[in-house]
């Protein structure tokens, strides 16, 4: 880290906390717990992870393997999905990566145009007079490393092939959106 920083400039907090976790990750002398089966006295010894969300592929690959089950499980219906995908050029990718709220504002702005879009499908394919009573879903996942681990904020966005179209009584009724 200290010969990177020597040759362009001082990395960023959140970059030197990725690094140093990972440089950690799985190492039995910085600590592990220790699991026995009360049966037949088997131990096994587990050493504590990073965590990392950015730079570690063992913990990155079971944070989006935890992350898929939760939303397939508990969140999202049992629909078709597409994936919308917001790529941008090498500059603007690092900036999103740093400026926070500016990322939330386009991941804003591309959520309300897919939902817009869906809802004009929608309103298009089943003849409807009004979309108010549709409602989309959208989920937002974004992928901050290229596989070079080049700093690359790309906003993914899954989005169902239905929408719930509230009726008078107040129930969802699924309406499929256009293919």
């Amino acid at each position: 880290m200290e010969r990177c920083e020597e040759q362009a400039g001082p990395l960023p907090a959140f970059v030197k906390g990725e690094l140093e976790g990972f440089a950690g990750c799985g190492d039995f002398e910085l600590g592990f717990v220790r699991a026995c089966c009360r049966t037949c006295g088997d131990e096994l010894r587990v050493p504590f992870s990073c965590k990392s969300r950015g730079c570690c592929p063992s913990c990155m690959g079971r944070r989006m393997a935890e992350g898929a089950a939760l939303l397939v499980d508990h969140v999202l219906p049992a629909v078709g999905y597409r994936q919308w995908v917001l790529s941008f050029p090498g500059p603007m990718a690092v900036r999103l990566g740093y400026d926070a709220p500016l990322l939330a504002a386009i991941a804003g702005r591309l959520a309300r145009a897919v939902m817009q879009d869906m809802r004009r499908g929608v309103k298009q394919q089943h003849g409807l007079a009004s979309v108010a009573s549709l409602h989309a879903g959208v989920v937002t996942v974004v992928q901050r490393f290229r596989s070079d681990l080049g700093l690359y904020v790309r906003p993914r966005r899954p989005r169902w092939d239905r929408q719930g179209l509230k009726e008078e009584s107040g129930r969802l009724r699924q309406v499929p959106t256009r293919h």
